[in-house]
């Protein structure tokens, strides 16, 4: 991932969340209790510039000059993976 452009908190499946974007186009969820990326990056066809929950557990994300609404289903369904931040010693 190159430079996060934007970032949001939310909770996903009774577990807070940080949701993170950037210039390399992708869309990142992190667990913020076990500090490790909840599934593999989702791609965009463009910058993604920011990303903003809404009710009911759906992302809203802005990319280029075009707006995508993610369900929930799209950041928790699929395989976890077990990256971990950069620095954390846990």
């Amino acid at each position: 991932m190159r430079r996060i452009a934007d970032l949001a908190v939310t909770t996903l499946d009774d577990r807070t969340v940080a949701v993170t974007c950037g210039d390399d186009a992708t869309v990142r969820a992190w667990d913020l209790h076990t500090h490790t990326r909840i599934r593999r990056a989702l791609r965009f066809p463009y910058r993604v510039h920011s990303v903003a929950p809404v009710d009911g557990g759906a992302l809203l994300v802005g990319f280029a000059d075009e707006l995508a609404l993610l369900p929930r289903t799209e950041l928790s369904d699929g395989p976890h993976e077990s990256v971990r931040w950069p620095g954390c010693r846990r």
